[in-house]
This record gives C-alpha cells, structure tokens and sequence, in this order.
C-alpha cells in the first residue's frame, strides 16, 4: 500500500510539471497495479532507466578512458574508486537531512 502511494504522489508530481489538470488526479488510478499499467507513470520510468542506465555506461567506461588518456590502470582504478566513495558519502548525508 506504501509503494502504492509513493507512486501515486510521482504520478501526480509529474501530472502538475506536465500541466495535466488537477481534476484528472482525481481519477488517476489507485492500486500499484493500475499505476504502473498507466501512460504518466511510464512517461517518468522511461527517462529515468534510460538516465540510469547512461551513469552505469560511464562508470564502466571511466577506466579505459583514463587509461587512454594516460593514467596508469592502478590511478584510473583509484579515480573510480573515489567516485564511488563520494556517491556513498552523497547518499548517506541526504538521507540524515531528510
């Protein structure tokens, strides 16, 4: 039921970025079922996988590319090490804020 709603609340944030009328929210549908076989909820899953799936593409590239650009393989190693470091340092502070 919390997912179910945690869905429902993005659906509607996207309804009002997109300037969908507050009267179709009303009948948006409930259920996790009915919202994730619904256009808006696949018009915001769509970008964001898409977007996701371009980070993992360019983490995995970052090694060769700073091979290629003259970094031995240990300091390119480091570099996405760090980088990993520093997303878990990123996430673990926005969630103490929240």
């Amino acid at each position: 039921m919390i997912l179910a709603e945690r869905v429902r609340a993005t659906v509607a944030a996207l309804m009002h970025a997109t300037g969908e009328p507050q009267a179709r929210l009303a009948e948006a549908p409930r259920g996790a079922d009915a919202v994730a076989h619904s256009r808006s909820f696949w018009m915001l899953a769509g970008p964001l996988t898409f977007s996701a799936l371009a980070v993992s593409v360019g983490v995995v590239a970052l090694v060769p590319l700073l091979v290629e650009r003259g970094c031995s393989t240990t300091e390119a190693a480091w570099a996405t090490g760090l980088g990993g470091v520093g997303k878990t340092l990123g996430c673990t502070l926005c969630a103490r804020h929240r």
